[in-house]
């Protein structure tokens, strides 16, 4: 329970972050984007995690697709970050 919170507090941190400090326009749009999409899929893996310990195997398995769906994200987001450093 409390790395869920402190990840959803570290996604909402980088959110606030990626809008001050990246033009919501042009090249860093996807940087903010993404970073939101980021923000809203750990607050469903947080709902997630709640309602798999009721012993649900159906939201624990959207639980774990969830998970993999937001480290995918943040490959992708810190790849768009590092190409963007290079130009």
């Amino acid at each position: 329970r409390t790395v869920g919170m402190i990840t959803v507090l570290v996604a909402l941190v980088q959110v606030v972050l990626a809008f001050t400090t990246v033009r919501t326009s042009g090249p860093g749009r996807p940087i903010v984007i993404m970073s939101a999409l980021i923000f809203i899929l750990a607050i469903v893996q947080l709902m997630l995690g709640f309602s798999a310990k009721d012993g649900s195997s159906e939201s624990a398995s959207w639980h774990l697709l969830n998970g993999v769906l937001i480290f995918g994200l943040a490959l992708g987001n810190n790849s768009i970050i590092f190409r963007l450093r290079r130009d």
